[in-house]
């Protein structure tokens, strides 16, 4: 599992990294200060998409910025929605939109993953 805090800077992950033991949670883990481009530009996801050596279909990622999710498009991934910071009207270009984040179960990302193929 990867986690990209695309939009943060190394300094502040650093902090959370030593915190809450990120590590251990995460193999891959991603700053804004590490991409050529930010958000709402592809390539944080894109960089992150290549670090782990997959496929943008093969990814789902979870977003709550309408900045986020355009950069998530754009890397050709599955994207999720977390509402709650953007009016939910917003956050209709997403494939899908949660409320929680314990509504993504398995049978959740399975269905993704076909659907938009």
């Amino acid at each position: 599992m990867s986690l990209d805090l695309s939009a943060s800077p190394l300094r502040f992950l650093d902090w959370i990294r030593h915190e809450i033991d990120l590590d251990t949670y995460f193999n891959t883990i991603m700053s804004g200060e590490e991409s050529i481009k930010n958000k709402p530009h592809p390539h944080p996801y894109l960089e992150m998409i290549r670090r782990l050596d997959i496929k943008p279909t093969n990814t789902i990622i979870i977003e709550d910025s309408i900045v986020g999710l355009r950069s998530a498009l754009g890397a050709g991934a599955h994207v999720v929605a977390l509402s709650g910071s953007v009016p939910r009207e917003s956050l209709k270009i997403a494939h899908r939109i949660v409320d929680h984040l314990d509504e993504i179960s398995i049978k959740f990302i399975e269905v993704l993953l076909l659907e938009n193929l």
